[in-house]
C-alpha cells in the first residue's frame, strides 16, 4: 500500500488508543448502558440489553464501534467480554432483588466471534453466574448471525456447552450478512433479532418491505423462536413490525440506552410511550403496569 499523508498520525493514534484500552479495565473506565426490549403485545419491558461503552479520561464516552475492532485485533476482547458478562450479571441480580415486580425476565449480553473460540467460555460464564447468584436462564447471550455462519464448525462445541449450562441464546443482526438455516439448527436459539436494515425501510416503504419482515417472522415462529425487531425509531415502523407479527421491539422510539444508575427508574416507569395497536392512544407500561412519566428516556 503506497504511503499517504496522515497514515503515520493515524497509526500513532491507533497505538496510543491500544495502550489506553489495555488499562481501561483496571482503571474502571468501561461501563455498561442498558436498553429496553419491549414486548409488543403487552407494552412491557421483557428484557434489557447490556451495551458496552468506554468512558475515556480525555476523549469522553466512546461507542463500541470505535474500540471493539481494536479489542478483537489485539486479543483484549476476551477480557473485556468477560468483564461485561460479570458486570451485567451482578447488576441484573441487584435489580431482581431491589425491584422484583418490574425486573424483566432476562439480561442480554453480546458475544463476539472471537469469544466463541475460547474453549473456557462456558466455564467462565458459569463462574460469573455463580458469583452473582444469578439463575442461568436469566442470561441471554446474543451472537451475531455472521459469526455463526462463518465459524459454525469451530464454535459448535462452545454453543453446546452454553446450552447445557442453561443460558438462553439469541441470533443477533439476522439478515445483515449471509444467512444460513444451519445456524438456526446449530444454535437452538430462543430469540431471533431482526437487523435494523429490514426495519428502516418500513418508514415510508412499500408493502414488499413489510412482507419480507412478515416472512422472516413466520420462519422464526415456525422454528420456535420469538422475533425481535431492532432499530425501531418511528411510530410507522412500530405499527409495521406489529402487523408483521414481531414479538418484541427495540429502538430509540421505545427507549434509549441508559446508564446503570437510571435502570431502576426506567423499570418502575416503563419504556418510552408508544401507541398500542388496539387504541392508538394508551401509553406503554412497565411490567408492574404503571404508565411512564415522560415521553422519552433520557440518556
Amino acid at each position: 500500500m503506497p504511503y499517504e499523508p496522515g497514515m503515520a498520525e493515524q497509526s500513532a493514534s491507533w497505538i496510543a488508543l491500544e495502550g489506553d484500552l489495555r488499562r481501561a479495565i483496571e482503571r474502571a473506565e468501561l461501563v455498561l448502558y442498558f436498553q429496553p426490549i419491549v414486548d409488543l403485545a403487552t407494552g412491557r419491558i421483557e428484557s434489557l440489553e447490556a451495551l458496552l461503552r468506554w468512558q475515556h479520561p480525555t476523549r469522553g464516552l466512546i461507542a463500541p464501534v470505535e474500540f471493539l475492532p481494536l479489542a478483537e485485533e489485539t486479543g483484549l476482547i476476551g477480557e473485556i467480554g468477560l468483564w461485561a458478562v460479570e458486570e451485567a450479571c451482578h447488576r441484573f441480580r441487584f435489580w431482581q432483588l431491589a425491584c422484583p415486580a418490574a425486573t424483566p425476565r432476562t439480561i442480554n449480553v453480546n458475544l463476539t466471534a472471537r469469544q466463541l473460540h475460547d474453549p473456557q467460555l462456558a466455564s467462565r460464564i458459569a463462574l460469573a453466574l455463580a458469583a452473582a447468584d444469578l439463575d442461568p436462564s436469566s442470561l441471554r447471550l446474543e451472537i451475531v448471525e455472521e459469526s455463526l455462519v462463518n465459524d459454525l464448525r469451530a464454535t459448535s462445541g462452545t454453543l453446546r456447552e452454553l446450552r447445557e449450562l442453561g443460558v438462553r441464546l439469541a441470533i443477533d443482526d439476522f439478515g445483515a450478512g449471509a444467512s444460513s438455516l444451519a445456524s438456526f439448527r446449530e444454535l437452538s436459539a430462543d430469540v431471533l433479532k431482526l437487523d435494523r436494515s429490514f426495519v428502516r425501510p418500513l418508514a415510508g416503504g412499500t408493502g414488499v418491505d413489510e412482507a419480507i419482515v412478515a416472512a422472516i417472522t413466520a420462519l422464526g415462529h415456525r422454528l420456535g423462536m420469538r422475533v425481535t425487531a431492532e432499530g425501531i425509531e418511528t411510530e410507522e415502523q412500530l405499527a409495521a413490525v406489529r402487523r408483521a407479527g414481531c414479538d418484541g421491539g427495540q429502538g430509540y422510539l421505545l427507549g434509549r440506552p441508559v446508564p446503570a444508575h437510571q435502570v431502576l427508574d426506567l423499570l418502575r416507569r416503563g419504556p418510552a410511550p408508544a401507541s398500542p395497536p388496539e387504541t392508538g392512544g394508551n401509553l406503554v407500561t412497565s411490567s408492574n403496569g404503571r404508565a411512564p412519566a415522560a415521553k422519552h428516556v433520557v440518556v
